[in-house]
């Protein structure tokens, strides 16, 4: 029995260090993400806010009309 309790205590304490390894990665993996959608959106929204008076320089056109929409809100990265 001292086998078993020594085998059950080394592989709870493994399993331990493995789920605090991956909610450490989790914290990390969700840290990127946020950065990565903040700064996206911050170039988008400059961008946006832009394009518009661009477009009837180049065209020579105050008719003409350019706008920017994001295909995905949550992720907006990943769309065209």
């Amino acid at each position: 029995t001292r086998d078993v309790r020594t085998t059950f205590e080394l592989t709870n304490a493994e399993f331990e260090r493995a789920r605090n390894a991956a909610k450490r990665a989790r914290q990390t993996f969700e840290k990127v993400k946020k950065e990565r959608y903040d700064r996206f959106n911050a170039l988008y929204e400059h961008v946006s806010s832009c394009i518009d008076e661009i477009y009837k320089s180049l065209t020579n056109s105050q008719a003409a009309v350019a706008c920017l929409t994001a295909e995905d809100a949550e992720e907006p990265y990943r769309g065209g």
